[in-house]
């Protein structure tokens, strides 16, 4: 049934829920966990994220079903740890003597779906604000006041206005001085984003650095010079 099914379905049999899946499950577990999971105890699988979901893999064991819309479950799939959403149910297998033989998992991983939602908000947010200021000045503490508002996928902006005598940062948000020469005349020649790597800055929601940052030119229809420019950190777990 497992094997033939369309969904992503794990059996973890014995005291040790050892691990069966499915192709489609191989997606959950990335690049770093398959193929060496299949077999394998599943503590030694998930040691990133044992100490939470170990308990409801254990309710189980009880006869107990979990079910779960949505769930935080940060995962190392690709080298690092990931922010990953997942709907799931956990339900007991019975055996042949009538106890719990191990356990059934069926998951969906929303991971998409959940960011994407959270990122409209996000956008909507701004867009809904962008009316009342009556500077561009206001315009852009505006704008990072509303981008400090989702840590978790902006976890630093800078934003910048360019003037005659060059850029000026006019508001910021997660961040104090970073005391980095941002790539804003490349932004303004070549007309778009340019991605900072190698950088050690603050992690938003989370407590690894974010490692890279993306510099935006703000452009109006019809002017090839940008007005300004947006410096946004990337989240550490995507």
């Amino acid at each position: 049934i497992m094997l033939a099914s369309g969904f992503a379905i794990v059996v973890a049999w014995g005291p040790e829920f050892l691990f069966l899946y499915n192709d489609r499950y191989r997606q959950v577990l990335g690049a770093t966990k398959h193929p060496r999971a299949l077999g394998r105890p599943a503590a030694e699988i998930f040691p990133e994220v044992w100490h939470f979901i170990g308990p409801l893999f254990e309710k189980t064991r009880s006869g107990q079903t979990v079910a779960v819309d949505d769930l935080l479950i940060p995962l190392d799939r690709y080298g690092y740890l990931e922010e990953c959403f997942f709907t799931l149910s956990y339900s007991p297998i019975r055996d042949e003597s009538g106890g719990v033989g191990g356990m059934l998992a069926i998951v969906a991983e929303t991971t998409e779906r959940v960011q994407g939602e959270r990122r409209m908000r996000t956008l909507r947010d701004l867009a809904a604000i962008a009316p009342r200021a009556q500077t561009a000045e206001e315009a852009c503490e505006n704008a990072a006041r509303t981008l400090g508002q989702n840590p978790t996928d902006v976890p630093f902006a800078l934003v910048y206005l360019q003037g005659e005598d060059g850029a000026r940062l006019v508001s910021r948000t997660g961040i104090e001085d970073a005391g980095i020469e941002w790539p804003l005349a490349e932004a303004a020649r070549t007309g778009g984003a340019v991605v900072v790597h190698e950088l050690e800055l603050p992690g938003g929601a989370y407590p690894e650095p974010a490692r890279s940052a993306i510099v935006l030119p703000l452009t109006r229809p019809g002017s090839e010079r940008p007005y300004g420019f947006l410096v946004a950190g990337m989240c550490p777990r995507r």
